[in-house]
């Protein structure tokens, strides 16, 4: 059995068996089991039918599908090295301060009802994330932002990602972010 805990054990904590085989084209087959999955004081189910494949180019996720009520999250996909692989994950009224307790180490506080997409490229070599998300009711620490939309869209020939994002707030536009970021590497300078 495998166990992880959050600051307060009972907030956030998992514990799940991990059924391994090992197959004759070399590749690994896991399936979690779990024990228990606790987020933010509730219970979550995993799908049944979940199982990472494993070889030496990355893990192939698939019917990572977590409930909790009316919360979803799924994740599925690949998450490699290279551009074509892509792990995309999908909220569906998932309450983001479901995260506050694993959060709490960096000293942050967020919330706010969370529906979108988001697909990360290339998660184990250079990562990319495209996403368009909803947040409804956006909290930082204890203010209440307003709704939020966040659409963002990774070029990778130029190697930057577009971001747009609005807040709003009463009918009232209260934040606006649009502009590009262009990822260098380390120490390379223009």
């Amino acid at each position: 059995m495998v166990q992880f805990n959050g600051k307060d054990s009972t907030l956030a904590k998992a514990s799940c068996y991990i059924n391994a085989g090992f197959l004759k084209t070399g590749y690994t087959v896991l399936k979690l089991v779990p024990d228990q999955l606790l987020l933010h004081g509730e219970s979550w189910d995993l799908n049944a039918s979940n199982y990472i494949l494993a070889d030496s180019t990355g893990l192939l996720f698939s019917d990572f599908n977590f409930s909790s009520g009316n919360q979803k999250i799924s994740i599925n996909g690949i998450a490699g090295k290279d551009t074509t692989a892509k792990l995309s994950a999908v909220f569906t009224d998932f309450e983001a301060s479901q995260f506050n307790d694993i959060l709490s180490v960096y000293d942050v506080q967020i919330g706010g009802v969370t529906n979108g997409s988001a697909q990360i490229v290339s998660v184990l070599g250079k990562p990319a994330m495209n996403a368009n998300l909803k947040v409804k009711s956006l909290l930082w620490f204890t203010d209440t932002l307003g709704d939020a939309e966040v659409n963002s869209i990774w070029n990778s020939r130029e190697n930057k990602i577009k971001v747009d994002a609005i807040v709003t707030h009463g009918g009232d536009k209260n934040i606006s972010i649009s502009g590009s970021y262009i990822f260098k590497e380390k120490g390379r300078r223009t």
